[in-house]
This record gives structure tokens, C-alpha cells and sequence, in this order.
């Protein structure tokens, strides 16, 4: 940062220059009716001129927070960032830096419209591993001479704030000083929860059900109780050449008991339980449902270990008609980007998908490299709705007997 010099358009103050730690206004030349005067600017045209005539341009970095839509603004600029990208070559070929282009950073919560993208060299913010977590926690630890952290804390304070990027945690930090007088676990966790269910993509529960709630379905409990085994125990798997179950797809007709397999499975792997849907995901704006995908994906590998249901799933990435016909292939991209992110799950995932119908999903779905389990689940049987009669009805105080039988039948 010594190196160059650092401009942008700040609300409140206009065009300015980055100096001693803060933003300071520039005046400009503006030509009015009485002549020219300098006044401060909001125009990007104008700034981006007054910094061009400056001899030192080419160390010059101009920042775009933008607050409207990436779509919107690379329409109205893409004439100047194609033009800097085609000056930046020429001055590579010529070996001349001081013919280099102003440089350009922008940031955006939203992605970059495709058809700009080689403009640019884009740089997806990433949320933080847990030893850059427990780095900011020891920072935290130093400056206020062990106060804000209790040292047994840290690793609890640490998984609580995994999924977190480095502005959400040190802001969530600092509220928990101003709420708990410290940095709390429990404070962290709660609140990344909220903030998650607020954003409405994917939704964490603690699982609440227990195999013990689930009347029937004996086959799929007995295999997912022996996958347990084999998850908590993996150097045991391994000298067998066993390798645990960890993506799996329940298929079969609405109230059968998927949802409840999918949340006692995550209660016996004493895991958190990530929910969410394709249809979740999906967006208006273009390319909006890709991103959403790929930062489920992405709050998914950085909350791990974690239990993962994907609800709605034959219906949402069913085949059929392309989706260039229905949706301008928005479907068929998102359905990529759930393969992609499928396939660099970490181990420590456990992924459950329920569907309805097998025969509406797309071949490259069921391909033996996608899910190692694949479970059918039907209507219950005889014995089936005696055990689901036995269960709730053993939850109501009564003196009266039942007949189990009798029920089943009916």
C-alpha cells in the first residue's frame, strides 16, 4: 500500500484520496457560468479524469463500493474497464509501467455479469478456517490483557463462529463484549444462526428427533445405526477397507418419514442439522440462483462436520425439457453447480437428499460416484403401524389400554 495511492467516491464526502488512515475530499476543476472553480465531485467521469492528468497515474487504485446492482454499473462503465484492460496489455508488451492504466477494485455482494468477466480478476470472499478464527480471538485476548477471553472458551468460540466471514466475526465479537462484557460462544453461535435463517438460504437446527421417535422403517435404521459405528470409528472402518456412508438419497412418496430419518440421522452423528431446497436457491435476478448455490456450498464446507438434508429434491432438479426453453437455462446451471459443489463436500459431511420420484431425476443424478446409499421408503406396513401407534400413544396419560392390532387393521 506504500507503493500506490488510493482513490474512491465516498457517500458523505465525494472524490477522495486516502491519506494518514482516512478519507480526505479533492477538489476539482468545474467550469460554471462565472468561470472555473473547484468544488467537490460525485461524478465518476470527473474523477476518473482528474486522475488520468496526474503524471503518477499509473499508481493510482480507484475503489468502487458499489451500492446499486453489478449489472446496472458494468453497464454504464464496461467502455472503461475495457479500455484500462486493453491499456494494461499494451504497457505489459511495452515493459513501460509508468503507461499502466488506473487500477480498478470493485466490490459487490453481487457477482460479476458473465459477459464482463474478463475484464477482471475475481476474487470470491472466503470464510475463515478455524485457526484464523482462534488468531482473531487471541488478538482479541492480547489487547485487552486476557479480559474478553476466558482461554478455556477458545475452541468453543471458535467452532461456534466457523461459517463466519472476518467482518461478521469481529462484529459479532464486539457486540457480544458490549452485550456479555466478553466474547461469548454461545452469543456467537446464536446470532450466526439467526443471521442464517435470515438470509433464507439454508436454515440450522439442533435435531430434536431420535430413532426412538420413528415407528418402523426398521431397515434404514439398523443402517444408518451401523453407518454411526463407522463414522465415529474410522481407523476401525478402514483396516476392514470399509468406507462409511456419507451421502445418501431417500426416495418415496410425501409422510412416509424421510424428514424424520433425515433429523435422527443428524441427532445420532451428534451433528447440527443444515436444511435447505433447491427451490430456496432459486432467484430472479440472472445469475443470482448459481451464486446462492455455490455459497450454500460454501457455508456447508465451512460449518463442517455437519448433517445436510436437501429437501424437494426430485422435484427441483428433475429432468424434462431444457431449461434454455423454460427459464433461459438458469435451472440447468444451477443443477451444475450442485454436482460441482456435490463433489467437493468434505468427509465430515453427512449429506441426505429426499425426493419423491426416482424416475423424475436426471441420470447423472443417480450415477454411483453421486450417493452410496440409495433407500426406498414406502407406506408403512402391518407391524410398521402397530410400533407408530405404540410410540405416540405411550405419550398420552391415560388409564386406558389400547389395541394395537385393532388400530394397525384399521
Amino acid at each position: 500500500s506504500k507503493l500506490r495511492q488510493f482513490y474512491s467516491i465516498i457517500p458523505g464526502i465525494g472524490f477522495s484520496k486516502y491519506v494518514n488512515n482516512q478519507w480526505k475530499p479533492i477538489l476539482v476543476d468545474m467550469q460554471t457560468e462565472e468561470g472555473t472553480t473547484q468544488t467537490v465531485t460525485y461524478d465518476l467521469v470527473v474523477a476518473y479524469q482528474w486522475m488520468k492528468e496526474q503524471q503518477d497515474s499509473y499508481n493510482y487504485t480507484f475503489i468502487h463500493n458499489l451500492l446499486s446492482s453489478s449489472e446496472s454499473f458494468m453497464t454504464m462503465y464496461a467502455g472503461l474497464f475495457a479500455n484500462s484492460y486493453m491499456a494494461y496489455r499494451e504497457a505489459f508488451y511495452k515493459d513501460d509501467h509508468s503507461s499502466f492504466p488506473i487500477q480498478h477494485l470493485v466490490f459487490s455482494s453481487e457477482d460479476c455479469p458473465k459477459e464482463y468477466t474478463s475484464f477482471f480478476k475475481i476474487i470470491e470472499s472466503q470464510v475463515m478456517s478455524i485457526e484464523e478464527i482462534k488468531e482473531i480471538i487471541f488478538h482479541f485476548n492480547s489487547v485487552s490483557d486476557g479480559l474478553l477471553v476466558d482461554k478455556a472458551d477458545v475452541n468453543d468460540i471458535a467452532k461456534a463462529a466457523l461459517g463466519l466471514s472476518e467482518f461478521d466475526f469481529i462484529n459479532l465479537s464486539l457486540m457480544s463484549i458490549l452485550s456479555k462484557s466478553k466474547i461469548d460462544s454461545k452469543y456467537i453461535y446464536e446470532s450466526k444462526m439467526k443471521n442464517i435463517k435470515q438470509n433464507g438460504i439454508l436454515e440450522i437446527i439442533k435435531p430434536s428427533v431420535t430413532f426412538d421417535n420413528i415407528g418402523g422403517l426398521d431397515n434404514a435404521k439398523d443402517i444408518i445405526n451401523r453407518n454411526v459405528w463407522l463414522w465415529n470409528n474410522p481407523q476401525e472402518a478402514e483396516k476392514f477397507g470399509i468406507q462409511p456412508i456419507r451421502r445418501m438419497l431417500m426416495v418415496g412418496v410425501p409422510g412416509t418419514g424421510k424428514s424424520a430419518i433425515c433429523e435422527a440421522t443428524a441427532s445420532a452423528l451428534n451433528l447440527d442439522l443444515a436444511r435447505t431446497g433447491v427451490s430456496q436457491v432459486m432467484n430472479s435476478f440472472v445469475g443470482q440462483s448459481e451464486a446462492n448455490m455455490r455459497a450454500v456450498f460454501g457455508q456447508i464446507k465451512a460449518m463442517a462436520p455437519l448433517c445436510v438434508w436437501i429437501d424437494e429434491f426430485g422435484r427441483d432438479l428433475s429432468g424434462g425439457a431444457s431449461s434454455s426453453h423454460v427459464d433461459g437455462g438458469t435451472t440447468d446451471r444451477v443443477h451444475g453447480e450442485f454436482l460441482t459443489g456435490l463433489q467437493e463436500l468434505p468427509e465430515d459431511v453427512f449429506l441426505i437428499c429426499a425426493a419423491n420420484q426416482l424416475e423424475n431425476l436426471r441420470p447423472e443424478m443417480l450415477r454411483a460416484d453421486r450417493f452410496d446409499k440409495i433407500m426406498f421408503v414406502g407406506l408403512p406396513s402391518f407391524v410398521e403401524r402397530e410400533s407408530i401407534f405404540e410410540i405416540y400413544l405411550n405419550s398420552i396419560k391415560t388409564d386406558h389400554s389400547f389395541d394395537l392390532s385393532a388400530l394397525a387393521s384399521a
